[in-house]
């Protein structure tokens, strides 16, 4: 019995294999789409040069505009460059591909949300 204690793994199992499909059997089927939208969302919907380089303006307007709290600004930052951004990719990048299109709105309103109540916390504004 040399060689089994009490987490002995036998030698032909692969212990990364089982727990992986262990944990994918846990995750519920919609939580493992909202995970794998989730990841895409960070990722590949926010590659592209163009879109790099819109979201730092909107980032630039928007932290401005939290600074001196003027609403005007960060709207601006929040809309109006974040989204040209993405509209970019969507019809000149990826040409209409709908895996880029509206399925992303929802996580777009979630995370925005979540991160914009975090810098107005930051920011003081209430």
């Amino acid at each position: 019995m040399r060689g089994q204690g009490l987490f002995h793994v036998q030698p032909d199992q692969d212990e990364s294999a089982c727990n992986t499909e262990e944990q994918r059997a846990r995750i519920p089927p919609n939580m493992s789409k909202f995970l794998e939208d989730s990841k895409f969302f960070w990722t590949e919907y926010h590659r592209g040069t163009i879109n790099v380089i819109m979201h730092l303006v909107s980032f630039s307007f928007l932290l401005y505009g939290l600074s001196v709290k003027s609403v005007a600004l960060v709207l601006i930052g929040l809309f109006l460059f974040d989204e040209m951004g993405h509209a970019y990719n969507y019809f000149f990048v990826h040409n209409r591909d709908p895996r880029f299109g509206l399925r992303m709105i929802p996580y777009q309103l979630l995370y925005g949300s979540l991160c914009m109540a975090v810098l107005l916390k930051l920011f003081r504004w209430y």
